[in-house]
Formats: C-alpha cells, sequence, structure tokens
C-alpha cells in the first residue's frame, strides 16, 4: 500500500492558507533506487535501472487496482470494499474509496441480498454465507438487473476463478 502525504516532501513550514477540506485523493508513490555500482555492472536482460523501474512500475500498477476494488484497507476484505474514502489531513494520508462502496449507495448492510447495487449470491445474501457457485441461473439474474436498470449489458468483467464456470456455460451453447 503506497499512500502517501501530500506534503511530506515539502520542507517549507509555510502552508497555504487556502486548504479543501474534503480531498480523499489517494497519492501512489513508487520509489525507485539503483546504486551507481549496479547500474555499471553487466547483466544479463539489460540495465539494471529499467529492471527496477519496469519492477516498480507492475507493483505501482497492483497497488492502484487494490485501490479502486478498496482492498488493503482493513484485514477483512468483506469491510475494506465497502469503506469510506479516508479525507487527508496533515498528519493523515487521504484515500480513495472503492467501487463497491460507491455501488452500495451509502447502504450500510445488506438487505434482502442486496447492499445498493451490490447483489450477494451465498447462503444468506449478506457475503457471510458459503458463497455459490456461478450458474446460468445466477449469470442471468444479474444480466437481468442489469437491464432492469436501463442498461444494455455489453462487457463483463470477471475474475480467473469464475471464468470456468462461464465457459462451462458458453460450451454448453456451442456444442
Amino acid at each position: 500500500k503506497t499512500t502517501q502525504l501530500e506534503i511530506s516532501d515539502f520542507d517549507d513550514q509555510i502552508k497555504s492558507s487556502v486548504q479543501k477540506t474534503s480531498n480523499a485523493v489517494q497519492i501512489f508513490t513508487s520509489n525507485v533506487s539503483v546504486s551507481r555500482s549496479m547500474q555499471a555492472v553487466a547483466t544479463y536482460g539489460g540495465k539494471e535501472l529499467e529492471r527496477e523501474t519496469a519492477k516498480r512500475a507492475k507493483e505501482h500498477k497492483l497497488d492502484m487496482e487494490y485501490a479502486i476494488f478498496g482492498l488493503g484497507r482493513d484485514a477483512d476484505v468483506k469491510k475494506s470494499v465497502f469503506k469510506a474514502p479516508t479525507v487527508r489531513t496533515d498528519a493523515t494520508a487521504g484515500e480513495m474509496a472503492g467501487l463497491f462502496y460507491f455501488l452500495a449507495k451509502g447502504s450500510a448492510a445488506f438487505a434482502s441480498g442486496k447492499r445498493g447495487n451490490v447483489v450477494a449470491f451465498d447462503s444468506s445474501g449478506d457475503w457471510k454465507g458459503t458463497p455459490a457457485a456461478l450458474t446460468e441461473t445466477i449469470l442471468s439474474q444479474l444480466l437481468q438487473n442489469i437491464w432492469n436498470a436501463g442498461t444494455t449489458p455489453k462487457d463483463m468483467f470477471i475474475g480467473a476463478e469464475l471464468k470456468p464456470a462461464i465457459n462451462k456455460i458458453v460450451f454448453r451453447y456451442h456444442s
């Protein structure tokens, strides 16, 4: 996690008198450093600085992906994704809220298997029960919810663990 204080790198003690108090922007930083001697060493595959920069860029991207989903803000993932943004102060770095926070539309808890626009398909309908396997019925229900909201579902983005379930559904239709 790379949250960064907005004014952390400045030594000046004089601060601007204008301050926005609702700034929940998360600043991401990824430092790269390589010694001159290591940079001078001949290594297979290129220079050490380029390798370190590429490595840090991947880590930076992963940090941003985690923040977009609201992951890593709490030890319990099911709480972390619904956390509100943290407004920055001089002593506290701001943290953005993830997508699930906004999809929940201010709902504090699940009711009838939904929390705003977040749907729970588990045994208790609140992300606390036994997870349900993705089936054609559940997928159709999700797509129908999107359709009922006035949108035509065109693209679906899923995690790697759900891909085999989607493949089974598609394979049944095309075989």
